[in-house]
């Protein structure tokens, strides 16, 4: 298998995993009526968008030279770089309306233990998925990989943030 090839593969599991990671988010804040728990949610479609543009430019990547590109077409790897940057800008924007919009409605949430522990889990994976993709980008130079890595990696921080938040109104009730 080419490496070319083997990044496609990998890319290929990171978007079915990252679709999988969704329900389960999409789960946990159906468990807990947080909507902290849901802007987490929310961002794991953006994941899965981005996940899916990185499979497709990887793919475009991949072709050989041709009359109207012949340098080939691994600048599409770029533009999956802006792109996934872009969406991951926009869902923060988004997160940090619903975190206000939540604080000011005083929203009732339920059932911590099982979400918080829900939303451990999709943090574990993505913090391995993430490691596992930045260096394999690294490693290959294909920087749909490595920013595909990164983008994972600050959704273990922010799911780390989001726990510990969870854990706080668990255990002081407020």
């Amino acid at each position: 298998m080419t490496e070319r090839a083997a990044n496609i593969r990998m890319q290929a599991w990171v978007l079915a995993i990252g679709a999988l990671l969704m329900a389960v988010k999409f789960l946990a804040w159906r468990i807990t009526h947080s909507n902290a728990v849901l802007s987490d949610a929310l961002e794991s479609i953006v994941n899965v968008a981005a996940g899916a543009f990185a499979l497709f430019s990887l793919m475009v990547a991949a072709k050989p030279r041709d009359r109207e590109h012949p340098y080939g077409h691994g600048k599409a790897e770029f533009i999956s770089a802006l792109v996934e940057g872009s969406l991951v800008t926009v869902a923060g924007i988004f997160i940090i309306y619903k975190a206000i919009e939540a604080w000011i409605a005083g929203v009732q949430v339920h059932e911590l233990g099982q979400g918080t522990a829900l939303v451990a889990a999709t943090g574990v994976v993505n913090l391995v998925l993430g490691l596992l993709l930045r260096s394999r980008g690294r490693r290959t130079h294909s920087m749909a990989l490595e920013g595909g890595g990164t983008h994972l990696l600050s959704d273990a921080w922010s799911s780390a943030a989001l726990v510990t938040g969870l854990l706080v109104i668990h255990f002081t009730g407020q």
